[in-house]
C-alpha cells in the first residue's frame, strides 16, 4: 500500500554527514507541501521559489539549494491489531539520508537505488500517529574519499586527456552511490538532487511475515527423473516470525495478462524465529513463454504467495509479483572460443536492433507511468527490441520494467558506474561492502522482471582496474539472481563503442568498415526542433556564442562539420536551415551504421545506437527532444529497425558526390519465417522507373538480391 498522506518539506542549515544525532526539524522555519515520489528542486520549483532550472541559465540561479540540508516528514496512524506487524518500505532515498520514527532514527541510508525496509511494529501504541521524518543532507555535507597521491595524479591526467572532460568532476563522482551523470555529463546539467525520488509503501502482516520473493525458477529434472521430463520449478522465499512457529504456505500462479490455467500448491513450513530463507518446490508447471514483442506474446503470471497459521488458519501475510517464464542466453557467435554476443531467448536466436536509454528527466522524482508509455511506446513503434539502461544513468522505477514486460521490449541493466578511462574506483573495504550492499538491493528490486535479458557491471571504465569492483557486483548478481548471464562493462568482450565518428569527427564511410561482434554506442548529435528550442532558450540567442549554448551541450564544431559532410551545409545565422542540416546528418549516419550492422548479422550480433531520449532540453545524439518531438532521424528509424529490411549496400564517395552509385539491394529478415517471393520496384522522382523479381543469394544469417 502506498502512503497517500500528505508530506511536507523544509530546510535547515547544512551538516556534515551523517547529520545530528538528535533530529532538527525545529530549526525548520517554514515547512510547505511537498510530493512524494519528487524532490527538493521539483517542489522549490512549485512553490515558484526557484526558476525553471531547465530552461537558459536559470540552473546557476539554483545552486544555493546544495548548501543546505531538508527535511520532509508525514504523519501516519497504524491501526494493529494484537500481534500485528508493519513494515515501511523506502523505493528510492536520494542520497544521504537519515529517517526518523518519532524522533528516533530508524534508518542511515547512503546510497540512491536500494530500496530499505524498516519495521515500525512497537515504534508507537495501536492507533496512535507516528510522526515520520526523513532528513536529507545537501550536496555541502556529503563525505569525501580519501585519495592517494598517485589517484589523483590519475584524475588529473583524465582531465588533461580531454576523454572526460564534460563528465563531471573527478573524484567527486566516484566517491558516491548516485547517478555519475547527476555530477554533469555532456548531455546533462550538473545537478545534484535529493528526496525521496521513488514510492514509499506500508505492508502489515501477522507475527511471520513474507520479506521477499523470488520468482520461479526452472531447473534441470531432479535425480530419478528421465531427461525428458518436466523442468523443476522453485519458489525461493525470505521469511520473518516473531517467534518459532508451524505456518501454511500456499503459492498460487494465474495468468496476469491473457486468460488460462492456473495452479495453486500448499506446503507446511516451520519458521525459527528471525530472517529466514524457505525454497518450496512447485508441482510440474506448463506455461507458456514470454516472448519479445516481434517473436510472439508476453505471457505473464501472477505468483501470489499466502501464510496462514497451521493451527488456526488464520491469514498472516500475502504477497504477489508478477513474473514471466523465459530462458535467457547469450550464445557465440559462430563457434566455441568467439564472442558471446548472439542472444537467445527461448533456446532461438534474436538480434539485437537497440537503443540506448538515459533516465528520462534529470529530476527523476517526477517520473510517472505516463512518461514511460509514451517514451516506451515510441521506442516499439521504431522497431526497437532493447534498451540498454546506461550504467551513468539509474535503476528506472518499477513502472520503466512493468512497461517493458508488457510491451515485449529487452533490456540490458547496468549497475551505476560510469566513465572512468585511466583511474579505478575506491578499493577501501567499507566503500566496496557499500557497493555490494546497493548493487543487491538494485537485483532484488528488478530480478522478477522476464525482459531483464543482463546485468552488466558499468559503462566505459577499466575492466582490469576495476576488477575488485565487478567482482562485488558479479558477486550480488550471483546471491540475488543467478539466472541471467553478468558481463564486467560495455565495452567489452567484443563489445564496441564507435566514437571515432562524432568525437573523432571520421566520416561515415567510417561505420562501412566497423566490424564487431556488437557495437553498443554510436551515433551523431542534432538540434532539436525550433519549437523546442523556443522552449528551453530566451529569446535573440545568437549561435554559437551565446553562452547558453554551451550550457546545454552544443558542439558547435562537430555539428557543423556532419551537417557539411552530410551535403547541407548551412551558415550559420540560419537556424532553421541548421536544424535541418543537424538532424539530416545525424539522420544519414545512424543508417549508414545500422544498415551495415545488420548486413552483417552473421558475424555481429546486434546494436544499440546512442541515444533514445534525453534528461533535459539539450542539444544531444537523442532522436526524441526532452519535449518528446522526433527529429529526423526517428523516422528513419521507423524504416531501417524493422524486423526485415530492404536496404542498399554501396560505398559511401570519398569527396564530391558522385553522378551514379551501384550496389546491392539486401533484404534482411530478422523474423522466425522465410519471405516469400518478392517482387521489386524502383521509382525515380515518383514515378515508376523499373521491377522485376527478386534473385536470392542466400547468406548465412540474411538474404540479398539484386
Amino acid at each position: 500500500m502506498l502512503i497517500q498522506s500528505a508530506w511536507e518539506f523544509g530546510s535547515v542549515d547544512s551538516q556534515p554527514w551523517p547529520g545530528p544525532e538528535a533530529p532538527d526539524l525545529a530549526a525548520v522555519t517554514a515547512w510547505r507541501p511537498a510530493t512524494v515520489p519528487g524532490q527538493v528542486h521539483s517542489d522549490l520549483l512549485a512553490h515558484g521559489m526557484i526558476p525553471d532550472p531547465f530552461v537558459g541559465a536559470n540552473l546557476r540561479a539554483c545552486a544555493w539549494v546544495d548548501a543546505l540540508d531538508w527535511w520532509y516528514r508525514t504523519t501516519l496512524t497504524l491501526d494493529l491489531a494484537p500481534a500485528q506487524r508493519t513494515f515501511i518500505t523506502f523505493h528510492g532515498l536520494d542520497t544521504y539520508a537519515a529517517v526518523f520514527v518519532n524522533q528516533r532514527c530508524v534508518l542511515r541510508s547512503t546510497g540512491m537505488f536500494a530500496p530499505h525496509t524498516v519495521e515500525l511494529t512497537g515504534l508507537a501504541p495501536p492507533a496512535a500517529a507516528i510522526e515520520l521524518a526523513v532528513r536529507l543532507t545537501g550536496p555541502a555535507g556529503w563525505p569525501r574519499q580519501h585519495h592517494s597521491r598517485r589517484e589523483r595524479l590519475l584524475f588529473a591526467l583524465e582531465r588533461l586527456s580531454g576523454a572526460a572532460a564534460a563528465l563531471g568532476p573527478i573524484p567527486e563522482r566516484l566517491d558516491h552511490l548516485k547517478a555519475p551523470m547527476q555530477f554533469g555529463w555532456d548531455f546533462a546539467p550538473r545537478l545534484r538532487t535529493v528526496g525521496i525520488w521513488d514510492e514509499v509503501s506500508l505492508h502489515s502482516s501477522g507475527p511471520a511475515t513474507i520479506l521477499a520473493l523470488k520468482p520461479p525458477h526452472a531447473s534441470a529434472p531432479m535425480s530419478g527423473q528421465a531427461a525428458g521430463d518436466a523442468p523443476v520449478w522453485t519458489v525461493e522465499m525470505t521469511l520473518d516470525a516473531t517467534a518459532l512457529c508451524a505456518v501454511q504456505a500456499t503459492l498460487r500462479v494465474t495468468p496476469a495478462n491473457f486468460e488460462g490455467q492456473a495452479w495453486a500448491h500448499t506446503t507446511a513450513l516451520t519458521l525459527s524465529p528471525g530472517p529466514q530463507t524457505a525454497p518450496v518446490i512447485l508441482p510440474p508447471l506448463t506455461l507458456a513463454p514470454w516472448e519479445p514483442w516481434e517473436r510472439g506474446f508476453p505471457h505473464l503470471y501472477w505468483l501470489e504467495v499466502t501464510l496462514r497459521d497451521a493451527a488456526t488458519g488464520a491469514q498472516l501475510d500475502q504477497r504477489r509479483l508478477r513474473f514471466g517464464q523465459r530462458q535467457v542466453a547469450w550464445a557465440p557467435l559462430a563457434g566455441p572460443g568467439t564472442a558471446p554476443w548472439r542472444l537467445h531467448i527461448n533456446d532461438e536466436p534474436l538480434f539485437v536492433r537497440g537503443a540506448n536509454w538515459v533516465p528520462a528527466d534529470a529530476l527523476p522524482g517526477r517520473l510517472r507511468p505516463p512518461t514511460y508509455r509514451r517514451l516506451l511506446s515510441a521506442a516499439r513503434a521504431a522497431g526497437i527490441n532493447l534498451l540498454r539502461v546506461w550504467g551513468g544513468g539509474l535503476r528506472e522505477k518499477a513502472a520503466f520494467y512493468d512497461l517493458c514486460d508488457e510491451m515485449g521490449l529487452l533490456v540490458w541493466q547496468e549497475f551505476p558506474f560510469a566513465c572512468l578511462f585511466l583511474a579505478a574506483y575506491p578499493h577501501e573495504t567499507a566503500w566496496l561492502d557499500r557497493v555490494e550492499a546497493e548493487a543487491r538491493g538494485i537485483v532484488q528490486a528488478v530480478r522478477h522482471h522476464p525482459s531483464v535479458a543482463m546485468w552488466c557491471g558499468g559503462n566505459e571504465m577499466g575492466v582490469r582496474r576495476n576488477q575488485h569492483l565487478l567482482a562485488r557486483l558479479a558477486r550480488a548478481v550471483a546471491a540475488e539472481d543467478g539466472t541471467r548471464p553478468f558481463v564486467p562493462a560495455s565495452p567489452a568482450q567484443g563489445d564496441v563503442h564507435e566514437w571515432a565518428v562524432w568525437h573523432g569527427r571520421a566520416p561515415l564511410r567510417t561505420y562501412q568498415a566497423l566490424q564487431a561482434p556488437f557495437c553498443s554506442e554510436f551515433g551523431l548529435s542534432a538540434l532539436p526542433a525550433a519549437e523546442s528550442l523556443a522552449h528551453f532558450l530566451p529569446a535573440a540567442q545568437p549561435w554559437p556564442d551565446a553562452p547558453v549554448w554551451r550550457l546545454h551541450q552544443a558542439e558547435a564544431g562537430k555539428l557543423a562539420h556532419y551537417a557539411a559532410l552530410a551535403g547541407t551545409p548551412a551558415p550559420p545565422a540560419d537556424l532553421p536551415a541548421l536544424i535541418a542540416a543537424t538532424q539530416t546528418a545525424q539522420a544519414a549516419g545512424l543508417q549508414v551504421a545500422i544498415e551495415h550492422l545488420r548486413r552483417h548479422k552473421a558475424t555481429c550480433g546486434g546494436l544499440a545506437f546512442w541515444q533514445f531520449n534525453e534528461p533535459w532540453p539539450t542539444i544531444a545524439w537523442s532522436v526524441l527532444d526532452f519535449d518528446g518531438r522526433p527529429k529526423l532521424a526517428y523516422a528513419r528509424l521507423q524504416r531501417i529497425l524493422q524486423p526485415v529490411l530492404i536496404c542498399l549496400a554501396y560505398q559511401l564517395p570519398v569527396g564530391a558526390r558522385p553522378q551514379a552509385i551501384s550496389g546491392a539491394i539486401w533484404i534482411v529478415n530478422d523474423t522466425r519465417a522465410p519471405l516469400p517471393g518478392l517482387t521489386w520496384l524502383a521509382w525515380l522522382d515518383n514515378e515508376p522507373l523499373a521491377h522485376g523479381l527478386a534473385r536470392w543469394k542466400q547468406m548465412p544469417a540474411a538474404r540479398s538480391a539484386r
